[in-house]
């Protein structure tokens, strides 16, 4: 080997992947942590299973088997080449360093023609399987939405749905509710039967809510199952036949994300379902309970959009990865035995969420308020409503939050509005 090589081989061990990528042409990849990044294979496609770290300076693939800690095995990796072939290595080292390969060293043009070739038809592959994979995701998306709807219109208006609703809220005179329906016996789903078949746990009346994204178009349904003789909360104790684990009366079916559930202020228009003209302000809630209750307290307003969100992620959207912070309580044990604190996604929303990510804020909307609720986890719910805040602002609209009595004091404003608890902040 010449002293030459020798040179050209140390320049590029000396160059990091954080150096490289740019070089390599790598895109698609999506920031999930602090100096790392991940998507689909750049040669084999997939989704996820792709991913560089930075900050250790490596990389692997999970789809292909295949990973390191240094740039020229990555450049090898993008490229098809084998780095136990000396002109394949060379060649990842010119790749990385940018610099030729000495030219007694060079790959023959037969060697290139072969590997650009690989190249072509492993990256046609991908293609085809990725094409195969979204058309296989959207066909099921729309399979499943369809049920949702379906569910949602053909359940009966009213019924046990707003019984149930009137008594969680200690029988207090509630507006008409058009976009709660009940369904008269809902099957629950859990686990497999003997002969590995989805099994119904339960079966048993159910509230369903439409939701809706941007524009008005029914996606999905919330269904909570229900039983009037279980109070306080009036809903069946359902739990894991194998471990005892309580399961949730709470579930969702079709496409959530994105979508919010319409309360009152909201109007039939055709198929879509749009709010009221005339209201500009939102109030809105993990639950569906919460929501209400706070609409019972300021007396349901003329002007005011009333909806809930699913859960906390999708009023929410995806945390800013710099925002989150420990949490000063919770611990995780990791897989080396030592215990941290459990990381709590930031109040700041991820830079690169797109429209349809969260739950939408209607045209016309200037006023949001947002309704926490005491009985779950305070750190991850202040959390999650201050980055529901930032993304009403960037919308143009002024934001703000209400608690009953606190975070994490256990309580909601349910059992303010029935007088379980008299103070509220």
């Amino acid at each position: 080997m010449s002293a030459a090589t020798d040179l050209f081989i140390e320049t590029a061990r000396g160059v990091s992947i954080a150096s490289a990528v740019p070089a390599l042409g790598l895109t698609g990849l999506k920031r999930i942590g602090t100096g790392e990044e991940a998507g689909p294979c750049p040669i084999a496609g997939g989704r996820d299973g792709f991913a560089i770290n930075t900050a250790k300076n490596s990389w692997v693939c999970r789809k292909c088997n295949d990973g390191g800690r240094d740039a020229i095995g990555l450049a090898a990796h993008v490229a098809g080449l084998d780095v136990k072939c000396r002109a394949d290595f060379l060649e990842a080292c010119s790749m990385v360093s940018g610099e030729a390969v000495p030219e007694d060293e060079a790959l023959s043009d037969e060697r290139r023609a072969e590997l650009a070739k690989a190249r072509d038809e492993r990256r046609a592959k991908a293609e085809r399987e990725a094409a195969r994979r979204e058309a296989d995701s959207n066909a099921y998306r729309e399979r499943e939405q369809a049920k949702a709807r379906g569910k949602w219109t053909y359940a009966t208006s009213g019924g046990e749905a707003v019984a149930y609703l009137s008594a969680r809220l200690g029988h207090l005179p509630l507006p008409t509710l058009p976009f709660v329906r009940t369904i008269a016996s809902e099957a629950y789903w859990h686990g497999q039967d003997e002969a590995g078949r989805a099994a119904a746990l339960y079966e048993g009346p159910a509230m369903v809510l439409p939701f809706v994204d941007a524009e008005g178009a029914v996606t999905g349904c919330h269904l909570t199952w229900l039983d009037s003789r279980a109070e306080p909360k009036f809903r069946p104790a359902l739990r894991d036949p194998t471990s005892g684990e309580a399961l949730p009366t709470k579930k969702m079916r079709g496409t959530k994300k994105g979508g919010l559930l319409p309360l009152i202020g909201w109007r039939m228009t055709g198929e879509q379902i749009r709010p009221e003209p005339g209201r500009h302000r939102l109030v809105t809630g993990e639950g569906i309970e919460n929501t209400l209750a706070v609409g019972l307290a300021e007396g349901f307003r003329a002007d005011t959009l009333y909806a809930a969100a699913g859960d906390l992620g999708n009023l929410a959207g995806r945390a800013d990865p710099k925002s989150g912070f420990p949490h000063p309580s919770e611990m995780k044990t990791g897989k080396d035995g030592k215990a941290r604190p459990v990381r709590v996604p930031g109040p700041i929303p991820h830079p690169d969420m797109k429209p349809g990510e969260a739950m939408p804020i209607p045209d016309g909307v200037s006023e949001v308020l947002l309704v926490g609720d005491g009985d779950s986890e305070a750190w991850f719910t202040a959390s999650a409503l201050g980055r529901a805040a930032e993304r009403a602002r960037a919308a143009g609209a002024k934001a703000g939050i209400v608690w009953p009595i606190k975070a994490g004091s256990g309580c909601d404003f349910t059992d303010i509005v029935t007088g379980q608890v008299s103070e509220a902040a």
